[in-house]
């Protein structure tokens, strides 16, 4: 018996519950699709999907910093889902040409980048939110709380830090000019015990908002103390991020 898995001219080999398999490959020719009229609307869904791609692409690339331990395996395919929402909710252009307005943004609100923590599930507590787009300032009222109560953190962690950002989006643009500046800010490690005091976290975002969406993240992290030292837990249900506002 031979082994194969893969396509080989017009045949694909396969493994499934009968063993190995192998059928012949079938497919529209891909001149076709891009010019036969009946396919017009698999070419208007192609183009959509992937400038929604784009546009989701745009938005990972900026908020790398904050992704490299705050998220799970579906994120990616998530936030492109909810990226396409985003676009269909244009109604100012055609179908195959809608593009993702500042808006409609807002239907990112709320979307979580680590579906096995998810921010608001994590942190309870009503924070407040102060925005100034004039200039390009975005704050974050904490109010006093005790984390025993108002934090679902995992078992062995003993500290937590949060962590916000903002930056301003243009998705039309498509990054044309780079990816933008995220202005960031995080609090001290602070102890899952006791009270915190109330506190604010202040983005202020490099130059003048004026077009474009600002998209607001927070997150958290949790760490451990051993030995008199602090370590962070690696685990996904210790490191929650999500997009708290959208303002256009």
């Amino acid at each position: 018996m031979i082994k194969l898995k893969g396509r080989v001219g017009d045949l694909t080999f396969y493994e499934n519950n009968k063993g190995y398999q192998a059928r012949s490959a079938r497919g529209v020719d891909s001149a076709r699709v891009k010019k036969d009229p009946s396919f017009v609307r698999s070419r208007e869904n192609a183009n959509e999907f992937g400038r929604a791609v784009q546009a989701a692409k745009l938005l990972r690339g900026v908020l790398r910093p904050l992704l490299l331990y705050n998220t799970d395996g579906t994120m990616v395919n998530r936030l492109n889902s909810r990226m396409v929402r985003v676009l269909k909710s244009d109604g100012s252009n055609s179908r195959g040409e809608r593009m993702v307005h500042p808006e409609n943004t807002g239907m990112l609100r709320l979307f979580d980048f680590n579906r096995t923590a998810p921010l608001h599930e994590t942190l309870l507590v009503r924070y407040g939110m102060e925005a100034d787009l004039s200039t390009s300032t975005v704050q974050l009222h904490l109010p006093a709380y005790f984390p025993k109560q108002a934090v679902v953190a995992p078992k062995e962690a003993t500290h937590f830090r949060l962590t916000a950002a903002a930056v301003e989006i243009d998705f039309t643009g498509m990054g044309e000019r780079g990816y933008p500046p995220l202005a960031m800010q995080t609090t001290a490690l602070l102890p899952l015990t006791g009270q915190i005091p109330a506190s604010s976290l202040v983005l202020a975002m490099d130059g003048r908002v004026d077009s474009g969406s600002v998209i607001v993240i927070l997150g958290l992290s949790f760490f451990e103390q051993f030995g008199g030292e602090l370590y962070p837990l690696k685990s996904k249900d210790a490191s929650p991020l999500g997009i708290v506002e959208v303002l256009a």
